[in-house]
């Protein structure tokens, strides 16, 4: 059936799912402008309960790698669309990427390897969490925390020149179904074949 895609903001919109043992993400990037929209947390020493998300002295940064249900806008081969990831795919990729042990696969803005950062913390948000911290997150999404030796990079995310995570994954678009309009598109195939078969 065709053209029940879901539109979002005028664009289509896709769920990104792992099909064979090739997908997944292979690289974490600390970026400027993070596509989830998330930045670090910041480390707030006036609080009376420690939460070390942005820790100066252990030199910490925690932030979301993948946010679930979250619309992301993407541009490819000319044309505008949306990316989203379920809580069920993210748990997957989460899963897969420590497996694999890719704690030291990092990258800046998507370009060049870094050595000296690695991961420490990673997992998939849900209700026992301090979700204070991320509440505007979706549970099912996937935090983060790195521990950053390499002194220019921890230089640039203490300037904000560098404020969150993105991932670099390979995957399937699925077209995300608006069941609404899927329903009009099978009522009027009914009523064609109903006309045809008079």
């Amino acid at each position: 059936m065709e053209n029940d895609t879901k539109i979002y903001n005028g664009f289509p919109i896709y769920d990104v799912t792992l099909e064979d043992d090739a997908d997944g993400v292979f690289m974490m990037s600390i970026v400027d402008t993070p596509a989830v929209e998330h930045n670090f947390l910041k480390f707030n020493k006036h609080k009376q309960k420690v939460i070390y998300h942005f820790n100066e002295e252990k030199r910490i940064i925690t932030g979301v790698a993948l946010r679930a249900d979250y619309p992301i806008l993407r541009f490819e081969d000319g044309e505008y669309f949306y990316v989203k990831f379920s809580p069920q795919e993210i748990e997957k990729m989460a899963y897969k990427f420590m497996k694999e042990k890719r704690l030291d696969s990092v990258n800046i803005n998507h370009s060049q390897n870094e050595g000296g950062i690695f991961l420490i913390e990673s997992y998939i948000l849900d209700s026992k969490h301090n979700i204070q911290e991320f509440k505007d997150v979706a549970l099912g999404s996937w935090i983060v925390s790195y521990k950053v030796e390499n002194q220019l990079v921890w230089e640039a995310i203490k300037k904000g020149q560098l404020n969150g995570f993105s991932v670099e994954i390979t995957g399937i678009l699925s077209p995300v179904k608006d069941e609404f309009k899927a329903k009009e598109l099978n009522e009027m195939y009914n009523i064609i074949n109903l006309i045809e078969k008079l």
